[in-house]
Formats: structure tokens, C-alpha cells, sequence
């Protein structure tokens, strides 16, 4: 590979098909990773099942800055992340039994192998095509440095097995994050509208689960007038989030970004959409998994209250959302409002109020506080 496999004009790149096709893989892993906290209720099962969310985001994150970078049309970079699509559904297909030890250590084994493989051609990737340009390659090695320590932890924790598998993939996702911030941003490149569509797409693709929760969850549930409108009111929740990321804020976060220049924008871009962006997709898996319980429940009648995990899931997956679009704009410079906070913080209520009410009625308060969010944020339109 050359330079020429850089990209030259940053205005002008788009999203490809490539990447929306590779794109699909993660749709059966964010799918997995809601069956899998579906399947285990305990505080240990959301700790996993968010970890496994973790690294699923850190695999797509790693690629989303290769194809701001790289020009990814080229037959070397197609077959690569072909096979890294392959790897990725390895991962995927592996999660229920990722931290099961009574399936022994060769089916974490596998899953970590093939989650290292894809982090580790990611790398590659990046060195060979930016190889006349010092500045990738180093960044590519500092990256390179905290990658292979995080692979070792990953296979490490799949060969001990148990609580040590689980305290050494923490550390591994934590030094995921870190890795990033060695270097402070110097020698990456960013095509910042290629970049923000890219998790503008992500979020719809999480946005997508919360939809196929819905027909997941009413699955073999007897026609009744509370199911319906369970699953109407369902759908309703994931428009009202629709709209409070994709009316104005998406664009404001786009448009405070872009006024940044050099590194300051790569570093910003890096915390708003890379490190930031999580929040909204963990928080759309768990309300995912929160409206699977509500429509199970709505097959006792309409006074049925979410269970205790569905309430926790409920009101912490809308908190991370909210919270996550406030943060994320005060982050990027955009004008933001203390009542966004507030109204964020005022999603944890959700938690001792969804055992209590009516599923309908938690699932209606939901969409409502998501729309008063909308109603009270700072006019994107003003100057930060």
C-alpha cells in the first residue's frame, strides 16, 4: 500500500456501501448481547453483558476511524474487512457462552482469538496504508501497544476462566479505552462528515434492535389489546429517541466539531462520537431489553408492572441516553441547557416507578421525558 490509500479530500468522502454492509454484522451482535441480558437478570449478568457490548463498540469504533482515513474501495481493504465481518459474527455467535465456564475455556478462547484478530488487522491496516505518513504509523504503534495488551488480558481472562475472566476482559475494555488518548490525538486524520454520519448510522442500527425487541418480545404472546399497545407505545419510545438525537442535535454536535481545527478537532471528534456514543448504544440495549419484559408482561393484562430488571434497564437506558446527548453536546462546545441535565437525571425515577405502575404507563412516562428533552434543549442554532 501508498499514500494514495489515504484519503486526499476530506470534504468530499462519503459513506460507502462497504461500510454500511459491514455494518450489518453488528446487528446480530447487538442482538446477541440483549438475549444475553435477557437470559441473566443478576448484576454480575448486566456487567457482562455490558462488557461484551463494550468490546462489540471498540471492534465497530476501531473500523469507523479506518474508513474516515482510508479508502476503503480498494480490493486489499474489502477483503480485509470481509474477513473481519467474519470474525466479528465468530464474536457474536459465541456471547451467550462467552463467560459460561461449564462450557470450558475453548469457546471464550475462540471468541477472543477471533475479536483479537479483527483489532489486530485493524491495526495493520492503518500502519501499511499510512506508511509514507509518519504520523499515522506512529499513531498506529502507539494504538498498537495498548491493542496487544488488551488481546493478552482478553485471552488470558478466556484461559483462567471465572471471576478472574471477568476482572481481566474489565481491565481489558478499560485499556480499549485509553488507548486512544496515548499521543493526544497527533497523527490521526478525520473526514469529520464522514465520521459523524457513520454514528449517525450506528445509532439507527441500535435504534433498529429497540424495533426488533418489540417483535422478539411478543413472540408466541396471545393477540390482546395491552400487547398491542405495549408494541405501539414501544415503537413510539423509539421515535421519540429517534427524534431527540437525529432533530437538531446530531447536526449541532456535526456543526460545534467542525469549528475546531487540527488535533483539537480529532480529540474532540474522539470523545464525542468514539468514547461518547456509547452511551446512547448500551442505553438503547437496555431499553431493548426492558420493552422484550414489558410485552411478556402485558400477556397478564394491563395492570402488570415491569419486572425489577426490565424497571432498572428502563430507567438507566434512558438516563445514558439522555445524558449521553447533554454530555456529548457540552463536549463538543454546542449551547446546552441545565434543564437537559435534569430532565436526564429525572429518567432514574423510572427505576422504583416501573414496579410500581402499570408496564403502559412506565413505557408512556418514557417517551414523554424523552420528548420534554427535546422541548427543553438549548436551540442548536445559537452560538456555544
Amino acid at each position: 500500500m501508498s499514500q494514495s490509500r489515504l484519503i486526499a479530500n476530506a470534504a468530499g468522502h462519503k459513506v460507502t456501501t462497504l461500510e454500511l454492509f459491514f455494518d450489518l454484522v453488528f446487528v446480530y451482535g447487538i442482538s446477541q448481547v440483549t438475549a444475553y441480558l435477557a437470559d441473566d437478570h443478576s448484576a454480575l449478568g448486566f456487567l457482562r453483558g455490558l462488557l461484551l457490548a463494550a468490546l462489540l463498540w471498540w471492534a465497530w469504533v476501531a473500523y469507523s476511524w479506518l474508513g474516515t482515513s482510508v479508502q476503503v474501495n480498494q480490493r486489499p481493504v474489502q477483503i480485509s474487512m470481509f474477513v473481519a465481518m467474519a470474525a466479528i459474527m465468530i464474536l457474536a455467535l459465541l456471547m451467550p457462552d462467552f463467560f459460561d465456564d461449564t462450557r470450558g475455556a475453548s469457546v471464550a478462547m475462540v471468541a477472543a482469538a477471533a475479536y483479537v484478530m479483527v483489532r489486530l488487522m485493524h491495526l495493520a491496516l492503518f500502519y501499511f496504508a499510512g506508511r509514507d505518513d509518519p504520523g499515522i504509523t506512529r499513531a498506529a504503534l502507539r494504538l498498537g501497544r495498548t491493542v496487544v495488551i488488551a488481546a493478552l488480558l482478553l485471552i488470558g481472562g478466556a484461559y483462567l476462566g471465572g471471576d478472574w475472566q471477568l476482572v481481566l476482559v474489565t481491565v481489558a475494555v478499560v485499556i480499549d479505552v485509553v488507548g486512544p488518548f496515548l499521543g493526544g490525538g497527533q497523527g490521526w486524520r478525520l473526514a469529520l462528515s464522514h465520521f459523524a454520519e457513520r454514528h449517525g448510522l450506528i445509532v439507527i442500527i441500535a435504534l433498529g434492535e429497540s424495533i426488533v425487541a418489540i417483535g422478539v418480545g411478543a413472540s408466541g404472546i396471545p393477540m390482546s389489546a395491552a400487547l398491542l399497545t405495549t408494541a405501539v407505545l414501544g415503537v413510539a419510545v423509539a421515535c421519540t429517541l429517534w427524534v431527540a438525537y437525529f432533530d437538531g442535535t446530531s447536526d449541532a454536535l456535526e456543526e460545534a466539531v467542525e469549528t475546531r481545527d487540527g488535533v483539537d478537532q480529532v480529540t474532540t471528534a474522539r470523545d464525542v462520537y468514539s468514547i461518547m456514543h456509547f452511551l446512547l448504544v448500551a442505553g438503547l440495549i437496555l431499553m431493548s431489553l426492558a420493552m422484550k419484559s414489558a410485552l411478556k408482561g402485558a400477556e397478564k393484562g394491563w395492570a402488570e408492572p415491569l419486572a425489577d430488571y426490565a424497571s432498572f434497564a428502563l430507567g438507566l437506558g434512558l438516563f445514558q441516553f439522555l445524558f449521553g446527548l447533554w454530555l456529548m453536546r457540552k463536549r463538543a462546545g454546542a449551547t446546552t441547557a441545565a434543564a437537559e441535565a435534569l430532565v436526564a437525571l429525572g429518567a432514574l425515577l423510572i427505576i422504583p416507578l416501573g414496579t410500581i405502575l402499570p408496564a403502559v404507563a412506565t413505557v408512556v412516562i418514557v417517551a414523554a421525558l424523552a420528548l420534554v428533552w427535546r422541548v427543553v434543549r438549548a436551540p442548536a442554532s445559537q452560538p456555544a
